[in-house]
């Protein structure tokens, strides 16, 4: 499920590539992403 966040987020542009450990932490808590500055 997480691979799927990440590339969700990836696709959307949210996260960068290189910086996908806050997304994990964050999409963790939620379940996707509701840190999302």
């Amino acid at each position: 499920m997480q691979q799927l966040i990440e590339k969700i987020a990836q696709a959307l542009g949210l996260v960068p590539p290189p910086r996908p450990v806050p997304v994990r932490a964050a999409a963790g808590r939620d379940g996707r992403g509701g840190r999302r500055a």
